[in-house]
């Protein structure tokens, strides 16, 4: 059985259903209104209880262009309760705890489009696998990746492809961003005359031990609001590292204490900026 999350979104969940009981690479068509069992759920289904991986969480789907739309909540909304209601040798995680994780740990929704985060945030939800998935649009047509991938080592346990026609409401549902819209960042604000935020207090980002036995060294960018308080939120990945040190670094960040930017008479903002977080190590 296929869920829809809005009524009035009939025809975009439709098309969940219809993806949802299909092999891996296939052409999506609409002709028959009584779908086949669901196949590609089953494949999902197997490759996760064959991989030895039971408890799994089902993030947004992301794009085109590493942002949400309304369309990959879609997606991910469908999948995710049909795999916990078709499959009870599966522990699927509630959607809501997946909102709720970002918000008590001052992420932007879009941070799971970034691989390592994603990995990150499913190992404080404590799963042992997600389903991350990615949508790209051209020519009027709608190409799905949906990926499974282990929590320790954030290998792919399997993946999906499809493509889709895309239809009028299903772009429309494309083409709703989710997420926060900031309206200052900290190059306007400097072509403004105004400070940018500065950090006042910076811990050191502690060091995963996978990465302090692989003596890894590098930068991890960030991109976070700084509000009125002098914290971050809405924080989101640019660039990444493996080996855990990509959650280790927005750990660091949510402890760090920044003097807020502030307009040219002085007025304290809330200012986007890109934040490194350097990893190195000390022999």
């Amino acid at each position: 059985m296929i869920f829809c999350r809005r009524l009035n979104h009939r025809a975009a969940c439709w098309l969940v259903g219809v993806l949802l009981v299909l092999p891996g690479n296939f052409n999506l068509r609409f002709q028959d209104p009584k779908p086949s069992p669901p196949e590609l759920t089953q494949k999902i289904a197997n490759a996760l209880i064959n991989g030895h991986t039971h408890d799994v969480v089902v993030f947004d789907l992301c794009g085109p262009r590493a942002r949400l739309s309304a369309l990959g909540q879609d997606f991910a909304d469908s999948l995710s309760k049909s795999l916990r209601n078709d499959f009870p040798g599966l522990s699927v995680r509630d959607r809501d705890a997946v909102q709720t994780a970002i918000e008590q740990n001052h992420l932007a929704p879009a941070v799971i489009c970034n691989k390592q985060a994603a990995q990150w945030l499913a190992s404080q939800l404590h799963v042992d696998s997600f389903l991350v998935g990615f949508l790209t649009d051209a020519n009027n047509q709608l190409s799905i990746g949906v990926q499974a991938v282990r929590v320790g080592n954030g290998n792919v346990i399997s993946e999906f492809t499809a493509t889709a026609p895309l239809s009028n409401e299903m772009k429309a549902r494309l083409d709703t961003v989710v997420g926060p819209k900031h309206e200052i960042d900290s190059y306007h604000l400097v072509q403004q005359k105004g400070s940018a935020p500065k950090c006042v207090y910076c811990a050191s980002p502690r060091y995963s031990s996978d990465a302090a036995d692989a003596q890894i060294e590098g930068t991890v960018v960030l991109s976070a609001l700084i509000g009125l308080d002098g914290r971050a939120r809405d924080i989101s990945v640019k660039k990444s590292m493996p080996l855990g040190l990509t959650g280790e670094a927005i750990q660091a960040l949510k402890s760090w204490i920044f003097a807020p930017g502030k307009s040219a008479d002085g007025k304290k903002l809330e200012v986007e900026i890109p934040i490194e977080v350097t990893f190195k190590h000390y022999k």
